[in-house]
């Protein structure tokens, strides 16, 4: 699990699957955009929030840190936060 701000494009959190398939640490993960590292989208090309694609379980390849690319199946669900009352 990836959680990507949707206005800045940059990587919120991520569990510790996502850690290991990315080949590097939590902490060197957040806080970096999306594009160029887990996405092969170039910037402004988001499949879903720049060109507004519906994406649910699409073969697709991730960017590791190093580089290298993985294969998986991506499902991109929009979460809109609730108020805290």
């Amino acid at each position: 699990v990836v959680l990507i701000d949707p206005d800045s494009h940059c990587i919120a959190d991520v569990n510790a699957t996502a850690t290991q398939m990315f080949r590097a640490s939590r902490e060197s993960i957040i806080g970096r955009p999306c594009h160029g590292l887990i996405c092969p989208a170039a910037e402004g090309q988001c499949p879903a929030t720049d060109l507004g694609q519906t994406i649910r379980r699409a073969q697709s390849e991730m960017l590791t840190v190093t580089g290298e690319t993985i294969p998986v199946l991506r499902t991109v669900t929009r979460i809109v936060p609730t108020p805290l009352e």
